[in-house]
């Protein structure tokens, strides 16, 4: 397939942080700009609680940066990330086998990250929640800006 050297080279280089749960991606067109974890949307634990979202959240932290220019709200997401992991609040994919049962759910590391937000990015964490009901409501429209979403905060 078009993209099976890109899901090679994603896959091999998941060893270098650790897991593919920790490697944000970022495919940058002329206009348009796609944000999205490197390993995919992983239906096998999909709904499990178990999913590392750290990915996603630092694709957003590109987005932020690449999209609208953003980058102390970027830098803001990175540094609270990067908090919560230094602070020990992991998810399994992270954690020896001997540690497993210390590994946090996807949930409580999105909330980890929410709640150390500091700066400009303090309102975030009230945006998180909107769009997290949002979403358990299927309410989200299909095309969904942050200012819309906002708008419901």
């Amino acid at each position: 397939t078009e993209n099976m050297f890109g899901d090679i080279l994603s896959d091999a280089a998941s060893v270098l942080p650790g897991s593919l749960g920790l490697m944000p991606s970022a495919s940058l067109g002329d206009s348009v700009h796609m944000y999205e974890p490197s390993g995919g949307s992983a239906p096998d634990i999909a709904g499990k609680g178990v999913a590392n979202p750290i990915a996603q959240i630092l694709s957003g932290a590109m987005m932020m940066r690449y999209s609208f220019n953003l980058e102390v709200e970027a830098a803001a997401i990175e540094t609270a990330v990067e908090s919560v992991m230094k602070a020990g609040i992991l998810t399994g994919d992270l954690l020896e086998a001997g540690q497993k049962d210390k590994a946090v759910s996807t949930s409580q590391m999105g909330d980890a990250v929410c709640a150390a937000l500091k700066g400009p990015c303090a309102p975030i964490p009230k945006f998180c929640r909107t769009f997290r009901t949002m979403v358990s409501r299927k309410t989200v429209p299909k095309a969904t800006s942050m200012r819309s979403i906002a708008a419901h905060a």
